[in-house]
């Protein structure tokens, strides 16, 4: 698709995905039957989707952070559920983390059958929009380490109903999947690294002006991460040399351009038809959410 891009669809997309299980209580009763808690839970029973084959800790770090600590502490509560086990460095899901994915994996569908948030008919027209968007950005998805694309995939493959509102689900979660791939293409060969860039990001978006409120908001990287990282970024002309934190010019035309080529790897391979119901997307899509709220 052509320029401007419906750059106001993106937030929207995250907001749905947080909005659209908040009234399921299954992981809630499946919690309580394992004795373990959410972060632990959704860890085991999403690791057959993220990591089919098993995964390393560096595997599974989120990109932008350098802890293993609180990502050691989830597995090693799986494994005392008998959900994870570890084999030569790599954790697998086990054969009861596979049956309680599936577990869920019916309730969520089942739940998400039952809602109307909208009309239906807009609700199946939104949906073939965002299927459209989302299968022909996968199919120009760049390729980066640890790509999260292929996941839509197999997050799909378990949720084959033709449901509007599933098939709105797997749209959504595959164009994030979709925009995290993309994100990463667009900062990955400026010689950043990733705990380096959320450092950057925060402060382009004014989220705080001290280390200590950076290290605040950064609850998985430590204070003296955030330090080093505020070291690199000065030293790079980034980030203004004294306090209050501020971004330099170069600092904000380096992340500002990390953002436009993260909307044009995204949006580029839209279809035009669909961008052209950019404006009918966000209002369609804000209703859903409004409504999931």
């Amino acid at each position: 698709m052509k320029t401007p891009y419906p750059v106001d669809v993106v937030p929207l997309l995250q907001q749905f995905l947080g909005r659209r299980r908040t009234k399921l209580d299954h992981p809630l009763r499946a919690m309580e039957e394992l004795g373990i808690d959410r972060p632990a839970f959704l860890r085991a029973v999403t690791l057959p989707e993220v990591a089919p084959d098993g995964a390393t800790i560096d595997d599974l770090l989120f990109p932008y952070s350098t802890r293993g600590e609180m990502l050691r502490g989830m597995l090693a509560a799986g494994e005392g559920a008998g959900l994870v086990e570890e084999r030569n460095g790599r954790f697998h899901a086990t054969a009861k983390a596979r049956d309680h994915a599936r577990r869920l994996r019916v309730a969520a569908g089942a739940h998400l059958e039952s809602l109307e948030p909208i009309p239906l008919n807009e609700l199946a027209r939104l949906a073939d929009h965002l299927e459209r968007a989302f299968l022909a950005s996968a199919a120009a998805s760049p390729q980066v380490p640890h790509a999260h694309t292929p996941r839509a995939f197999r997050y799909r493959a378990e949720n084959g109903s033709t449901h509007p509102m599933v098939v709105l689900d797997n749209a959504v979660y595959g164009l994030w999947m979709v925009r995290d791939d993309c994100h990463v293409a667009a900062w990955h060969g400026r010689d950043l690294r990733g705990p380096d860039l959320n450092v950057l990001t925060y402060l382009w978006r004014g989220e705080a002006e001290t280390p200590e409120g950076l290290a605040s908001l950064l609850g998985h990287d430590t204070r003296a991460r955030v330090d080093a990282a505020l070291v690199e970024l000065r030293a790079r002309g980034l980030v203004e040399p004294e306090d209050p934190l501020r971004l330099t010019r170069r600092g904000r035309s380096e992340r500002d351009r990390i953002e436009t080529d993260t909307d044009r790897f995204f949006f580029e391979p839209w279809p035009d038809e669909v961008g052209a119901e950019g404006s009918w997307i966000r209002d369609r899509l804000s209703g859903v959410n409004a409504a999931l709220a």
